[in-house]
């Protein structure tokens, strides 16, 4: 192993480095400040689109699961198991209709 040194410039480089910290230490502590700021705020909106994305995906499978279940009461329906007035029971508890909302599609 080498025994690197760092020599007479590289000292003076490190002592100009620290002068200019010391000299703006405000412009460097404003400068790590926005950047944690900016880290939180990324960070923050990813979590948020992430949890609107389990959302999406939660609603669409409750979705598929009503449909699922609408057609096995029509199934039902149609076999003669259950009556018109059961199966109009059924879809509205499953759709969640009340007399005053619509049927969206």
């Amino acid at each position: 192993m080498k025994n690197q040194k760092i020599g007479c410039f590289g000292f003076f480089a490190i002592l100009v480095v620290i002068a200019i910290l010391i000299q703006f230490w405000y412009i460097f502590l404003a400068i790590i400040v926005l950047g944690v700021a900016a880290y939180f705020y990324f960070h923050r909106k990813q979590q948020e689109a992430a949890a609107e994305a389990a959302k999406t995906a939660q609603a669409q499978a409750d979705e598929q699961a009503t449909i699922a279940k609408l057609k096995a009461y029509k199934n039902l329906l149609d076999t003669g198991v259950i009556t018109q007035d059961e199966y109009n029971r059924k879809k509205a508890e499953l759709l969640r209709l009340d007399s005053h909302d619509e049927l969206k599609f």
